[in-house]
């Protein structure tokens, strides 16, 4: 059943998304096309700045769009009329979560993706050969100076922290409208509202922490042994820092998981 709720999420997706994803291809083509005919009259300036005017603003309204969606699939199917029908299905809520989770991460990473490629459609030619150029040959001296292998589990590493990230920010706007549907009115505004009263709350709690560790003396010697120590485990000590990210991020992501969850199973409230 859950394969069959995931199936009808990517179609749900697809009907309000592949227009626009294929209409950013579309002008990334047009605007290749336009640069086919490079001149110096006004004429070619002005249809070619609109050109990169409509393929900017595609982009952003690709982007956006893309996560507008995505919320909404959430709360709508959920918390909205939708939900009478859609909590009748022989689902628990932990796997409606996980249904929407997976497709709405899916879906981002695939914009992201198309947006990459109408880049490289929008710039084909000398440009983009010389941006690969140049990517190689920072990824080869870098490679010569920490090794390949260190480069190899860098990458990875950054991969897996994206990914772990973006599940965990869809994660906290999952939780942020599950906690505003509890609201008798203006759920919408209360989510956004939980939203960034965490957000500044999380903001004064990281900028007090910061203070107090400034203004905690250390000696010379600490200092200097500190410094020292890094310099010499420069290369550990950022695998180290790259995986505690991604495991810090991760026990974020499920603690909105189970804020999530709890308020579903406890006090769900279908408008």
């Amino acid at each position: 059943m859950v394969k069959k709720l995931i199936k009808h999420e990517f179609i749900a997706y697809l009907r309000s998304l592949l227009p626009i994803e294929l209409a950013l291809v579309g002008i990334a083509t047009l605007l290749r096309f336009i640069q086919i005919f490079e001149n110096d009259s006004t004429g070619y300036s002005i249809l070619f700045v609109s050109a990169v005017i409509a393929f900017v603003a595609a982009i952003i309204v690709c982007i956006v769009m893309t996560f507008i969606v995505s919320i909404q699939r959430y709360y709508k199917n959920l918390f909205k009329a939708e939900g009478y029908l859609t909590f009748t299905l022989p689902v628990t809520h932990s796997q409606h979560i996980f249904a929407k989770l997976i497709c709405a991460v899916s879906v981002t990473v695939a914009t992201l993706i198309n947006v990459f490629i109408s880049v490289c459609i929008a710039t084909a030619g000398e440009f983009t050969v010389e941006l690969f150029k140049a990517a190689g040959y920072i990824l080869n001296r870098i490679s010569e100076n920490i090794g390949a292998g260190n480069l190899t589990f860098y990458i990875i590493e950054f991969v897996i922290a994206a990914i772990v990230a973006l599940f965990t920010e869809y994660l906290l706007f999952y939780a942020c409208i599950t906690l505003g549907q509890t609201a008798k009115k203006n759920r919408v505004a209360a989510a956004v509202g939980i939203y960034f009263a965490y957000y500044y709350a999380t903001q004064i709690l990281a900028t007090i922490a910061i203070m107090i560790f400034s203004s905690i003396t250390f000696s010379h010697e600490f200092m200097m042994a500190v410094s020292d120590f890094i310099d010499k485990n420069a290369k550990q000590l950022l695998h180290a820092g790259s995986w505690l990210f991604i495991v810090l991020t991760a026990v974020m992501g499920f603690v909105y998981y189970l804020v999530s969850l709890k308020v579903m199973q406890k006090k769900l409230n279908i408008e």
